[in-house]
């Protein structure tokens, strides 16, 4: 029997009413969810009440002072080191790796390398090679001429490197106020050309070439350099600055050096001089050789020197050379022998030491028209002429006869021998002293001068003056026939002598534009050592974000250094103890918090509202099925009991 149409309409209402129970369940779920959201707005519009960010000062181009929303990446370009928690290493760029592992430890070179000044495979700035490291200065001597600028950028040590001299041809060498140390060989053979220079220049070594500086000069201009060290050779003209030079000038350089040659003419600053002119130079040290010896020169010839001085001591020995006594064994305080040239304010002092046949405490022998005016020697002469040196006689290797040289040796306070010069306002302060007494009659020393080697030049002297006592060693110890003396002094003539040390000091840095910013990051490099930048650094990704920065900070996991007072060392700090950084109201974080909050309880009121209404809808609807269904029940039992009665 099949369902009455009552019964149908009852089961039909009881599924409708579990659906709109359903449906108020789940709007009530609804509700629920949106009163914890509304109180998670409320909750962010809470915290960005309290939200705040770091900013950094900035001076404006019209001198007025803002602030500015710090981020890592502008702290960082303001000086300032950022750490991670735990971390000690300096984070930089690969590049800036590169350029630190390049400089190799100087820091110059790793300046103009991060400054962009140099890269590592182009040095040259203005017209000038620069020069950073031993390497590069080894590449530049690699070339057998160098016909570029050269400009030192630092201090050079070339121990080590088997350099052989190279020639500089009309090229600037700008020592910049830096040094050249370990030479083992001289740095040049040759400085040629008018316009080849070395100028501002620190150099040192112990050389075995005829020079530390420069074999030859030829040409050209040094001007101060400063030489230090030793020279210990096996050739003839050796100097510590210069082993000969032909032509060109040399200018305000001194020599600190001890200088060796088992060969002839030799001296502290140069060998021999065949041209140019000398002055503000000063020589000191010590010179051993066979002859023709100088503290200051070995020789000069056809030259002007002025305003220089030496304080050496200069040993030799007699040489017989092709069996015969010769005067080429010379030993002076300032030069062995001076020719055709002009020699002004200048001193010598120190000890001399020989076995021979010319002595003098300025120069042993003088000749052909040189001028020597307003000089001064104190130098302390010693000569030797015992034994065989006391005999004036050699034997002709022709004819094995013994032949008289009929010339002793001469010795004097200034000059030994002259044979044509002019000598004027000039001093002897010093000694001679003749070491074997029982031979000096068989020498001629003097004062001033010891005597003429030329009875047919002529010789003038004229104002000067010698401390040295008269005993046995005349004023000049010659004939009046062969020298012409004049007004001789008996107090001594007031010269003004002057030697300035050489001006070294560097002219061209690489402080150039962000110089001292890279100078520290060299220095924190060093001493913290250094990693480059990960690929999942948070500083890459958030290098411009202020909100990171502040809050990495707040919660302890990024600290800020900065150097204080200009020192190198870094020092923490923070907000509250650094005046060029402050901690804000958020304010625009606040703006948009409000305006989110405001959105969003609209959005929710709005939704509430709905759900009020589809609520209020269910439960009408829920009444009324209610009272449908008990409507339905009332019939379904009359019905029932109509039919009962009925069968009954």
């Amino acid at each position: 029997m099949g369902l009455s149409s009552s019964q149908a309409r009852l089961l039909n209402l009881t599924s409708r009413m579990h659906q709109i129970e359903y449906k108020a369940a789940k709007i009530e779920a609804e509700k629920l969810q949106m009163a914890n959201e509304s109180r998670r707005v409320h909750e962010d519009y809470l915290f960005a009440l309290e939200q705040s960010k770091i900013q950094v000062k900035v001076l404006n181009t019209d001198g007025s002072i803002d602030y500015i929303d710090a981020t890592y990446n502008i702290l960082t370009e303001r000086g300032y080191q950022l750490k991670l928690e735990g971390e000690d290493k300096e984070i930089v760029s690969e590049q800036t790796a590169h350029n630190y592992e390049t400089a190799n430890g100087n820091q110059d070179y790793f300046v103009a390398l991060e400054t962009g000044r140099v890269t590592d495979t182009d040095q040259t700035v203005n017209g000038y090679k620069e020069v950073y490291t031993a390497d590069q200065l080894a590449a530049v001597l690699s070339s057998s001429t160098i016909t570029s600028n050269v400009r030192l950028m630092s201090d050079i040590n070339m121990s080590g490197m088997n350099i052989s001299p190279k020639m500089l041809y009309n090229a600037v060498f700008d020592g910049n106020g830096h040094s050249i140390t370990g030479l083992s060989k001289a740095l040049f053979s040759y400085i040629y050309g008018n316009n080849a220079v070395v100028k501002n220049l620190n150099v040192s070594g112990n050389s075995s070439s005829n020079a530390i500086l420069a074999n030859t000069l030829s040409g050209g201009k040094i001007e101060n350099v400063k030489v230090s060290g030793s020279v210990n050779s096996s050739q003839d003209n050796v100097g510590a600055l210069v082993g000969t030079m032909n032509s060109g000038t040399i200018n305000s350089c001194s020599v600190d050096a001890s200088v060796v040659s088992t060969k002839s003419v030799v001296g502290v600053l140069v060998g021999q001089v065949k041209g140019g002119s000398i002055s503000n130079c000063s020589a000191k040290g010590t010179v051993h050789g066979d002859n023709k010896l100088g503290g200051f020169a070995g020789t000069i010839q056809n030259a002007t020197v002025s305003n220089c001085s030496s304080n050496s001591n200069v040993t030799g020995t007699y040489l017989i050379i092709d069996n015969k006594w010769g005067y080429d064994a010379q030993v002076g305080g300032f030069a062995a022998s001076v020719s055709a040239s002009t020699i002004s304010y200048c001193s010598s002092s120190g000890d001399t030491y020989a076995e021979g046949c010319l002595s003098g405490g300025f120069v042993s022998y003088a000749y052909d028209n040189t001028i020597i005016q307003n000089c001064d020697s104190y130098v302390n002469v010693h000569a030797n002429t015992s034994g065989t040196y006391g005999n004036y006689t050699y034997t002709d290797p022709n004819t094995g006869q013994q032949v008289n040289r009929g010339t002793a040796p001469l010795v004097a306070g200034f000059i030994g021998g002259v044979h044509g010069v002019n000598i004027s306002n000039s001093n002897a302060y010093g000694s001679v002293d003749i070491n074997d007494t029982t031979a000096a009659q068989n020498i001629t020393y003097g004062g001033f001068v010891a005597g003429v080697t030329d009875r047919n030049s002529s010789n003038t002297i004229s104002n000067c003056y010698t401390a040295i006592p008269d005993s046995d060693a005349h004023f000049v110890n010659s004939p009046t026939t062969d020298i012409s003396t004049q007004n001789v002094q008996s107090t001594p003539v007031g010269n003004s002598i002057s030697v300035a040390p050489p001006v070294i000091n560097p002219t061209t840095t690489v402080d150039d534009s962000g110089s001292d910013e890279a100078r520290d990051l060299f220095n924190r490099m060093a001493a913290n050592g250094y990693a480059t930048m990960e690929e999942d650094d948070p500083r890459i990704e958030y290098g411009d974000d202020n909100k990171w920065l502040t809050n990495m900070v707040n919660e302890g996991q990024l600290f800020i250094y900065k150097p204080v007072d200009f020192q190198e060392e870094l020092y923490q700090v923070s907000v509250a103890v650094d005046t060029n950084l402050q901690e804000v109201e958020d304010k625009s974080l606040l703006r948009k918090a409000e305006a989110k909050y405001e959105a969003d309880m609209k959005r929710i009121d709005l939704k509430d509202r709905k759900f009020d209404y589809d609520l209020a809808a269910l439960d009408n609807e829920r009444n009324a099925i209610k009272q449908e269904i008990e409507t339905l029940k009332t019939v379904a039992k009359d019905n029932v009991e109509r039919t009962f009665k009925l069968f009954s």
